[in-house]
């Protein structure tokens, strides 16, 4: 069968080149990738919705405070994954990522604070101790979108598509929490809710999503667009949905699964 011509320009001299290869895999992130499946199928003019895991977020106060958690020596990261299995707030699972102290998060109250974070030394310093930010993320079913268009010259243009379901579906679940503080130690602060626009949580894919009997935007099960044999989209673009929980592992074992297959099957045709 024929090769894969690959076109494009380098980076380091915004040189033009072009080369063919026996297979290409493609994992340039979700966007990236849906924008090169798109530039690649001259003549599809219609827009190709990313679909996301819609971020939310809001701040607790802890009971039990945190001695000189400002000048402890650790990393910034999530300190707990929480599932949230309720059939009554969501039919799909709502993630949690909660987080303690943080430099940023402090900053953002001091700005809004204005002169009182300097009047206020006490509030400051409670906040450090007992504050904690609760980072939620639903399923791609209750969360906006972000369509992908290729402009005339072949930039990619992004528009977002909010979901009216995300912003119930997230407030529903800072009430799930505070009817739950005895197993989180704290209440959320009420009133206190942010939802970004679709793309914020940076979980977007399921461009290409998989199917048996692939058509339109969709690929197989190796993530083949349609007509492209040798071509293998292999990232978050390829995969149904997003689920509200990290996605990393999943499109991990999801390319390894798909390079073993097509290694198999590249040994028997040889």
């Amino acid at each position: 069968s024929e090769d894969v011509l690959v076109q494009g320009r380098g980076l380091a001299n915004d040189l033009p080149f072009e080369e063919k290869f026996k297979r290409i895999f493609i994992a340039a992130g979700a966007v990236s990738t849906t924008a090169i499946v798109a530039r690649s199928r001259p003549g599809v003019s219609t827009a190709i919705r990313l679909r996301d895991s819609q971020l939310f977020v809001f701040p607790l106060l802890r009971f039990r405070g945190t001695k000189n958690a400002a000048i402890e020596k650790t990393n910034r990261l999530a300190q707990a994954f929480v599932e949230i299995d309720d059939p009554a707030l969501c039919d799909r699972l709502v993630h949690l990522q909660l987080y303690g102290y943080n430099d940023v998060f402090m900053d953002a109250v001091k700005e809004k604070l204005g002169p009182l974070s300097r009047a206020a030394p006490f509030a400051i310093n409670f906040l450090a101790r007992h504050a904690m930010i609760a980072q939620g993320f639903l399923h791609s079913d209750y969360s906006g979108s972000v369509d992908l268009s290729l402009s005339r010259s072949g930039k990619i243009q992004l528009t977002g598509q909010p979901n009216e379901r995300a912003h119930k579906v997230a407030g529903d679940t800072q009430k799930h929490v505070t009817r739950s503080w005895r197993g989180f130690g704290g209440v959320p602060v009420p009133g206190q809710i942010m939802v970004p626009p679709p793309g914020a949580s940076r979980h977007l894919g399921a461009s290409l999503p998989m199917s048996d009997s692939p058509t339109g935007n969709q690929t197989d099960f190796l993530g083949r667009p349609v007509g492209m044999s040798r071509v293998h989209a292999v990232d978050a673009s390829i995969l149904p949905s997003i689920p509200a929980s990290t996605i990393t592992y999943s499109a991990m074992a999801n390319v390894a699964r798909i390079v073993d297959l097509v290694a198999r099957l590249s040994d028997r045709t040889t």
